[in-house]
């Protein structure tokens, strides 16, 4: 390699670093400032830490993975060399060699693709960080499903990790797969051949020949497909279906209970046999052991998986929808009002008839000085009005609040103090990322009180914040929000 040559590599090499590196450190060191400056650094560096150890992880199982089913490819194929020779007047090939190997040349390719192939791929795996934190942080939720007796835990934490995980098994063992194909296809050992006589019209067939240490290292890679594929709908489709939407509801329906799972069941013991046929094939001489595996997976999914349910679903189900639906939708019901707490809920019969006096005005003093006067679209509309002050800030929403104000419990309505950048006097880089960066401080109220000419009493106002009530007090107005 000459110097200028050398020069120009350190050149490019430069100018990559700083259109794909440089811009994402300047990012995460904004992201450091940002954390360090609101107190959650510790949950910066578990991220951060997370994400590096994961994509490492992932990016070296992955190029091992890829790399090690391309190196046996070639080691069970060396004798097979991949030679290109140069005939007469055509200029010789490197070194003036009048043949070349480029068997060493595609071991060379297979590295290079497998680190790009591994270092991409651990780039996906370090975004599934948060999923893998999850899963190791699981905690049980103390209920169970009522199809599959499962702890809901296992839907939010479980079931993701393990779509993660298959998903990259099957990432691993389809590149595996082409990259092994693709460097027996180049070495000769997997091509089609002509067979037979020539025939009218056909010319001549042609059949595919695979050498038998190709045929092993493939088959072995096809049946693990098929083996991950039964663990996949054991435990990923099977779970996914009290996520199905097949009935009139979000959940799983007669059709999913007594059509697909049974369907699901039996596919699982389709695609163990197909592994086990594909297994068989390598000791027969040819290859219709495969095609035969193939084509009765393929029937089953196809009977199973779309006949049998579309027949069910039209004339067991429809007929008579709202007597088969009835227990799942029960299921819906009762998981609805469990995860809103409303199954907590004591139910009593009010007559309304009571008489009120005054002691039980004495009684529930609290509750009568907190009785709201004010609604809140016409308060939002108000507080814009009154307090908005500057054309950036917006008020979105009130919302409801109880706090202890100088020894009272008292019922208050509150709006934050929005930053609306659509609303800024120049929109442009310094003004949106630096300038103006957060809304500012909020407007809060009490919803019994008004002032003579009819306004809401305002015990937080102004810029910066002003309270009139000296037990309530602002110590940080930033309102920071996310894109």
């Amino acid at each position: 390699m000459t110097k200028k040559r050398f020069i120009s590599y350190i050149i490019y090499g430069l100018i990559a670093l700083a259109v794909f590196v440089l811009p994402g450190l300047f990012r995460l060191l904004t992201d450091w400032y940002w954390f360090q400056e609101i107190g959650f650094q510790n949950i910066f560096t578990i991220i951060l830490g997370a994400k590096i150890l994961l994509g490492f992880v992932v990016g070296i199982v992955s190029f091992l993975v890829i790399y090690g089913s391309l190196w046996l490819a070639g080691r069970l194929v060396k004798s097979k060399p991949i030679i290109i020779r140069f005939g007469e007047g055509v200029q010789a090939g490197i070194g003036g060699a009048k043949e070349l190997d480029l068997g060493k040349y595609i071991n060379k390719f297979g590295l290079a693709i497998s680190l790009i192939l591994g270092f991409f791929t651990g780039l996906v795996g370090a975004g599934a960080w948060e999923t893998v934190l999850q899963y190791l942080n699981a905690t049980p939720f103390g209920a169970l499903d009522p199809i599959f007796s499962r702890d809901i835990s296992f839907y939010f934490f479980d079931l993701p990790f393990t779509q993660f995980l298959v998903g990259l098994g099957f990432w691993l063992l389809i590149a595996s797969l082409i990259g092994a194909a693709a460097s027996y296809a180049l070495r000769g050992s997997l091509s089609f051949r002509a067979s037979g006589y020539p025939q009218p019209d056909k010319g001549i067939l042609k059949s595919l020949f695979i050498e038998k240490r190709a045929k092993i290292h493939l088959s072995i890679l096809i049946a693990l497909l098929f083996l991950l594929t039964a663990f996949k709908i054991y435990a990923i489709k099977i779970p996914s279906l009290l996520y199905s939407s097949t009935g009139p509801f979000t959940g799983a329906s007669f059709t999913d209970v007594n059509a697909i799972l049974p369907f699901l069941k039996i596919l699982i013991i389709a695609a163990v046999i197909t592994a086990l046929l594909i297994i068989v094939n390598i000791f027969k001489t040819n290859n219709r052991l495969i095609v035969m595996a193939l084509g009765f997976y393929i029937a089953v999914s196809i009977i199973g998986g779309w006949v049998y349910p579309t027949v069910l679903q039209k004339f067991v189900v429809l007929p008579n929808e709202l007597v088969k639906e009835t227990p799942f939708i029960e299921h819906n019901i009762a998981a609805t009002r469990q995860a809103f707490g409303l199954d907590k809920i004591e139910e009593r019969n009010l007559t309304g008839e009571a008489i009120l006096t005054i002691k039980d005005i004495n009684n529930n003093r609290s509750t009568i000085k907190n009785i709201r006067l004010w609604d809140r679209e016409p308060l939002l509309d108000t507080f814009g009005q009154l307090q908005e002050i500057r054309t950036y800030y917006d008020f979105v929403s009130i919302d409801n609040d109880r706090y202890f104000l100088d020894g009272d419990y008292r019922q208050v309505l509150l709006s934050p103090r929005e930053l609306n950048v659509t609303s800024l006097p120049q929109r442009n880089f310094i003004n949106e990322r630096l300038t103006f960066t957060h809304g500012f401080g909020l407007t809060l109220s009490p919803v019994n009180e008004v002032t003579p000419e009819g306004l809401p009493v305002l015990f937080l106002k102004d810029l910066p914040p002003v309270s009139s009530i000296e037990s309530l007090s602002i110590s940080r107005p930033e309102i920071y929000y996310g894109e």
